[in-house]
């Protein structure tokens, strides 16, 4: 780097641009892994089967 110059720093910003982006998608990755784990649980929770009813007019034929 000491003797790189100009082109010595634009090859060091280019590879921490590089790496704050993968690092930035690998974050984001890991949120939407998160989220769907936590939406899984939660799905499993509902009740199962049809629903009930509660009241109201009969359904037409």
């Amino acid at each position: 780097m000491a003797n790189g110059g100009q082109q010595g720093l634009l090859g060091l910003i280019r590879g921490t641009q590089v790496w704050v982006f993968g690092a930035a998608v690998d974050d984001l990755f890991l949120l939407t892994a998160g989220i769907t784990a936590v939406a899984v649980l939660l799905a499993l929770l509902l009740p199962h089967g049809p629903a009930r009813r509660t009241g109201g007019p009969p359904p037409a034929d």
